[in-house]
């Protein structure tokens, strides 16, 4: 199968199951006498599970491959849940345990079809924003029937089972990195994750009052993500990054109650959602769904300061704008500067490294824009 092919999959796929997994989770609540107390522990329980455990399904999927497998099973997971509507806690396990599941399954082959390029990782994570809106909306408009469940996941197991695993494929010039050197920017890299689930948390938009306008800022915050990873592969990632979140800080803590300016800031703001997963792989190299399980990580660690009740003091403008600005200086100092050049077809990765407190330059050369098929392949027997 055609990697582009697979990534597209995988991208519908993910829509779904986010879409499933918010459908089923607040469904299940919805005829509980205690439902307010009940929606909020289910929905802690889920993301705890579906963020929390992906770093462990990730180091699963990096030891024995069979990706498309882990995400198969995943999607009979989020199925399965939808039996549960009258135990919502069994139901955010079932649908976390899948969700974390197909998310580690697509998230390695994003990150491994070319691991010198963050545009994957972007196309894959972007529509599960678009499903958990969706599955939000189906939840108050439809009554819930298990088919709404039970059909897609079905449907997207038997789409992704076919795609082949793809290994992690480190590239033959990647120099070798001092760890002592390379956890830093690492644990920063995690940090700015951190801080932009907080802001990410707190922002109150008054104009986003009909579904219209909220799937507008869903479909604006989805096209971040994908364009992030293309850009940066066009300019650079530290350019990238820097640049957009030092655009976002003003308008997303100060602008709140302008659609046209709330939304640019969406939009900026969520473009270093590709970097950041990207440069956390290249760190972590072999380990691609290690280092997209530690992206999860990072973002219900961040969620957490809003279920300890901190979501007033980060609510403050000035206090959005200054994590705005700390994930800038972050970022900076966490990327390497890469230079791009491209010549003959072929694109020149020039980037400077530090070892041993002396500045070396390497250059790495990869194919621009040539599709590799005879690649080795892992498939599921």
């Amino acid at each position: 199968m055609n990697k582009k092919w697979g990534l597209i999959l995988y991208s519908l796929g993910h829509l779904l199951v986010d879409g499933a997994c918010c459908l089923v989770v607040l469904s299940s609540t919805s005829g509980s006498d205690e439902n307010t107390l009940n929606l909020a522990l289910a929905i802690i329980l889920y993301n705890t599970i579906a963020f929390g455990l992906q770093p462990f399904f990730g180091l699963l999927a990096d030891k024995i491959g069979h990706t498309n497998f882990i995400a198969c099973c995943g999607c009979i997971l989020v199925g399965s849940s939808a039996a549960f509507m009258h135990a919502p806690f069994a139901a955010a396990v079932a649908a976390g345990l899948g969700n974390a599941m197909f998310h580690i399954g697509g998230g390695v082959y994003s990150l491994n079809i070319d691991r010198q390029r963050a545009a994957y990782a972007g196309v894959f994570v972007a529509p599960g924003t678009i499903g958990l809106f969706l599955g939000g909306l189906a939840s108050q408009t439809l009554l819930f029937k298990p088919w709404f469940v039970i059909v897609p996941m079905a449907l997207t197991a038997i789409a992704v089972l076919p795609i082949p695993h793809l290994p992690c494929n480190i590239p033959t010039a990647a120099p070798k990195q001092n760890k002592n050197l390379t956890l830093l920017p690492l644990l920063l890299l995690l940090l700015v994750i951190v801080l932009r689930s907080v802001v990410g948390s707190v922002g109150v938009y008054p104009w986003k009052s009909t579904n219209a306008i909220g799937l507008l800022m869903v479909m604006t915050i989805a096209l971040g993500k994908a364009a992030g990873g293309v850009l940066s592969d066009w300019a650079g990632r530290r350019n990238t990054t820097v640049i957009a979140l030092l655009l976002s800080a003003p308008l997303l803590a100060f602008c709140e109650s302008g659609i046209v300016l709330s939304l640019a800031g969406l939009f900026l703001f969520n473009l270093t959602m590709a970097v950041t997963v990207t440069e956390i792989a290249d760190h972590l190299q072999g380990y691609s769904g290690f280092a997209f399980g530690l992206t999860t990580l990072a973002l219900i660690i961040g969620t957490y300061f809003i279920y300890f009740g901190w979501k007033e003091f980060f609510a403050n403008q000035w206090i959005t704008f200054i994590c705005i600005i700390l994930s800038v200086i972050l970022m900076f100092f966490s990327i390497p500067q890469k230079e791009y050049v491209l010549t003959d077809g072929q694109s020149h990765e020039k980037k400077s490294i530090y070892r041993g407190g002396q500045n070396h330059e390497e250059e790495s050369v990869h194919k621009g824009s040539q599709s590799h098929e005879e690649e080795s392949v892992q498939t599921t027997m």
